[in-house]
């Protein structure tokens, strides 16, 4: 009888456990990154923080089981909301706050990828992403696999960078390493650099550096050239006097992205002996690089300023979706105002005045979402274009666009589980689903593919659930079945009804409560 008892204990406990979300002082914000070693729990050196712009040499770094840790103000916050490049975001209720999550500071560790990345990250006054947000904050970096024993000639340099008469389109010479340029002796104001690679170039990555400034540019094309260029009319780079190291990197795939190919850099300088009878160059007042990565679907009554679902929507005949564009400012500057985007949808267009956009900051605002509910099955195509009217100056103007097919598919009755709130819970927590196709009673709840509850749902969009599990039973004891047991780890999530199952979304659980007298 005493196990009966205990177990009847045990169970209201279960039932009684709550989530208390803990609000912190609206005085919040995200004050940097630092690259952290998870095989020591160390911060790596020189990345602590993060600078902007940073190179990741993954030949030098003391390990490639990385993770990347949010420094807030304070130092404790409600919750962050974090995400590297355009996967899909993810909340931390406690510090440290981890972009691969951790336990009690044991940092879980991943390698990243080769190629250019952003981690961004949004600093809220209570937990699991709620109450008053931050303004979200960014920093770019760059991983490499390189020898940093080996030795580039400056034949490599001089056989790949040429100097370009922006005026006639013509070569003016070889850019070589420690190269003076004097305006005063060019015939021309208007230059540009070309870089020659091979035909199998997915992008090359323009950065230099002149006056303590860094600049980017992204030619998707070849000619690659650093101010752009229409066909074989090159556009004038717009330089300043100064000393410069430049950096020109070929990548497999486009918009800087996928392994690295080949990297070049070089010294040198731009000056003009004589004012007389030449023009001043820019000073690079205008440092605005718009660009629009990706357009994905997701549920309608997705919020502004929340983190995306794990998995995007497959678009259905009479279903609600919402198609959000991936925008992002990666200049280091903002734009001067507002600007004009257009969303095009099977040739149809909606012209929308989106707000200002500060340097290295991604959207939220509403002009990058569109509300639609298909009509028809078939082939759906979707363009989303930056700045339609030209009124923002940039390094940049060949990666303000993109287009994108959806197959949209016949309704069938069916269930979809979009997100889960939160995404990291405790055993006995109380867990909010939201998707399509719930019914008013008898949806089961499956973790791991075992039954652990089962929930009614008002409105067929979202239910609650518990977490329902504890550990190993001992001896003696009369309680829950084992097979129910919830461990700390990934688990998977899937909701059954009369209506068929749903997808899987994955949910962290963070400790197993033994709640035993």
């Amino acid at each position: 009888m005493r196990g009966l008892r205990d177990c009847h204990a045990y169970l209201w406990g279960l039932l009684t456990y709550s989530v208390i979300s803990t609000a912190y002082a609206a005085d919040h914000s995200i004050a940097s990154f630092t690259l952290i070693n998870a095989d020591s729990n160390q911060a790596i050196a020189g990345y602590d923080p993060i600078p902007n712009n940073a190179i990741l040499n993954v030949q030098t770094l003391p390990s490639q089981n990385l993770n990347i840790r949010v420094n807030t103000k304070p130092s404790k916050v409600g919750s962050v909301e974090l995400w590297l490049d355009s996967n899909g975001a993810r909340v931390e209720n406690g510090a440290p706050y981890a972009l691969f999550s951790d336990n009690n500071g044991n940092y879980f560790g991943k390698s990243i990828d080769i190629g250019a990345h952003t981690v961004s990250a949004i600093a809220y006054t209570q937990s699991s992403g709620k109450g008053s947000a931050s303004a979200t904050k960014s920093v770019n970096f760059t991983v490499i696999n390189e020898d940093p024993t080996a030795k580039k000639t400056a034949a490599s340099t001089i056989d790949r960078l040429t100097l370009i008469n922006a005026d006639t389109d013509q070569v003016i010479g070889k850019l070589t390493e420690g190269l003076v340029i004097d305006l005063a002796k060019m015939g021309t104001q208007k230059i540009s650099i070309d870089a020659q690679f091979e035909k199998n170039t997915g992008s090359v990555v323009f950065e230099w550096t002149v006056n303590g400034h860094t600049h980017k540019h992204i030619e998707n094309a070849a000619p690659y050239a650093i101010a752009g260029n229409s066909g074989s009319d090159y556009y004038a780079w717009d330089y300043a006097v100064g000393t410069y190291f430049l950096k020109v990197t070929q990548y497999r795939d486009r918009q800087g992205s996928g392994p690295i190919l080949m990297q070049e850099t070089t010294h040198f300088s731009i000056e003009n002996s004589s004012s007389q009878g030449t023009v001043t160059p820019s000073t690079f007042k205008d440092d605005v690089d718009l660009v629009v990565s990706n357009i994905l679907f997701f549920p309608a009554d997705l919020p502004l300023n929340q983190e995306l679902p794990q998995n995007t929507v497959i678009p259905r005949v009479g279903e609600n979706v919402k198609a959000v564009a991936l925008v992002s400012n990666l200049g280091t500057a903002a734009t001067p105002g507002s600007f004009v985007v257009r969303w095009s949808y099977n040739g149809r267009t909606n012209d929308v005045t989106h707000p200002a956009l500060g340097a290295g900051e991604t959207s939220t605002a509403s002009a990058i979402r569109y509300n639609w509910n298909p009509s028809a099955a078939g082939t759906h195509t979707f363009t989303y274009t930056l700045d339609v009217q030209g009124q923002i100056v940039e390094t940049s103007e060949s990666n303000n666009s993109t287009t994108v097919t959806v197959q949209v598919q016949e309704n069938i009755n069916r269930v979809n589980l979009y997100t889960l709130t939160p995404g990291v819970a405790n055993v006995g927590a109380q867990v909010m689903a939201s998707g399509l196709g719930f019914t008013a009673q008898d949806n089961a709840v499956y973790l791991d593919g075992k039954h652990i509850d089962t929930a009614t749902s008002q409105n067929g969009v979202s239910l609650v659930f518990r977490l329902q599990g504890r550990p190993p039973c001992p001896f003696g004891y009369m309680c829950i079945p084992e097979d129910i047991f919830v461990s700390p780890g990934i688990h998977s999530i899937q909701i059954r009804n009369a209506n068929g199952q749903s997808n899987n979304l994955n949910l962290e659980v963070t400790e197993s409560i033994d709640r035993r007298p």
